[in-house]
C-alpha cells in the first residue's frame, strides 16, 4: 500500500507563519529556504514540472493570501482520508490485478493543479482541496472557483491520478483531442467505478445538459490536435465550463462499458489499450 506523504505541507505553513507580513523580497526568500530548498522528491518532481520559480509562487500566494489562510485546516485534515484512500487501492487491485502502487505526495501549489504524476509517483496539489461554506472565493477568477473542491475529494482525486499511472499508452502532446479526451475521461470514468461516487464537477454537471450538443460539437474537430477548446482551458473558456474534453472521454467510456460489460476484462482493456481512437470506434457513442 502507498505511502502518503505530507512534509511538504507541514514545510509550506512553517514558510507561510515566517513569512507571513514581510516585504516581498525577504518572503521570496523564506518560501525559498523552508519550502523549495527542503523539498521531498515528490515536491522537487512538482516544483520541475508545475510550480516553477519560487517569486511567482511567492506572488500567487500573497495575491490570494486570504484563500490560502482559510485552508490551513483542511490541509491538517488530510490524513483523516489514509484509510480511505487505502480501501479505494485495495478495491481498484481487486479490479485490476496487475494495479502498480505508488507513493502520494501531497504539496501546495499556486492553484493550478490539483493532481499530476512523476516518476516520483502521485502528486497533489492541497490547496485546490480548501472549499468550505467559509471559503473566501473573491479573489478567485472563474475557473479556480469552479474547481476547488472540498478536502474530502482528496481520495477521488488520488485515484483519478492512479489511473493515468496504470495507463499503456504513452502520453504525447501530438495525440489528437480525441486520444487525450479519452485519456483523461477515463480516469474520471474508472475513478466512479472505484469510489461509486459520481463525478460532480461544473463540467460534467454542464456536459450532462448539453450532451448531444457537445458531442456533435466535438465530433468536428476531434481528429485535430487542437485542444485548447475543450482541455486544459481554465484560463480562456469564458462563456461555458472548462475541460469539456473529459465529459466527452468519460462517456465515450461509459458506452464501451456498456456495449461490453462492467468487468474486470473490460477495465483492463480500457487502461491497457494502446490506441484510445480504438475505444471511441469500439464504444460506439453517439452524444448519448
Amino acid at each position: 500500500m502507498p505511502d502518503l506523504i505530507t512534509t511538504d505541507v507541514d514545510n509550506f505553513w512553517r514558510a507561510y507563519n515566517a513569512a507571513d507580513r514581510l516585504p516581498t523580497a525577504d518572503r521570496v526568500k523564506i518560501f525559498k529556504s523552508a519550502y523549495y530548498d527542503v523539498a521531498s522528491r515528490g515536491m522537487r518532481d512538482f516544483i520541475d514540472i508545475r510550480l516553477g520559480d519560487v517569486e511567482n509562487f511567492e506572488k500567487v500566494v500573497s495575491h490570494h493570501d486570504a484563500y490560502y489562510r482559510s485552508t490551513r485546516a483542511s490541509m491538517m485534515r488530510i490524513r483523516e482520508f489514509e484509510a480511505e484512500i487505502r480501501y479505494f487501492f485495495r478495491r481498484f487491485r481487486r479490479l485490476y490485478a496487475s494495479l502498480e502502487i505508488f507513493n502520494i505526495t501531497f504539496v501546495v501549489g499556486r492553484l493550478s493543479c490539483g493532481g499530476t504524476t512523476s516518476q516520483s509517483g502521485l502528486l497533489i496539489g492541497a490547496e485546490m482541496f480548501g472549499r468550505t461554506y467559509r471559503t473566501p472565493l473573491d479573489t478567485l477568477d472563474h475557473w479556480r472557483r469552479a474547481v476547488i473542491r472540498p478536502v474530502s475529494e482528496i481520495p477521488s482525486i488520488v485515484i483519478h491520478e492512479l489511473v493515468h499511472k496504470q495507463q499503456k499508452a504513452p502520453w504525447r502532446s501530438e495525440d489528437t483531442l480525441l486520444s487525450t479526451a479519452i485519456r483523461e475521461g477515463m480516469a474520471v470514468f474508472v475513478t466512479e467505478w472505484v469510489t461509486r461516487r459520481e463525478d460532480i464537477t461544473t463540467a460534467h454537471e454542464y456536459g450532462r445538459l448539453y450532451e448531444r450538443a457537445l458531442w456533435e460539437e466535438f465530433e468536428t474537430v476531434m481528429y485535430g490536435s487542437d485542444k485548447s477548446d475543450w482541455l486544459f482551458n481554465g484560463s480562456n473558456s469564458a462563456d461555458r465550463p472548462a475541460d469539456l474534453g473529459y465529459f466527452i472521454g468519460c462517456q465515450i467510456c461509459r458506452a464501451f462499458v456498456r456495449r461490453f460489460g462492467k468487468n474486470k476484462e473490460t477495465i483492463r482493456r480500457l487502461l491497457e489499450v494502446e490506441d484510445y481512437e480504438e475505444v471511441n470506434r469500439e464504444a460506439e457513442y453517439e452524444g448519448r
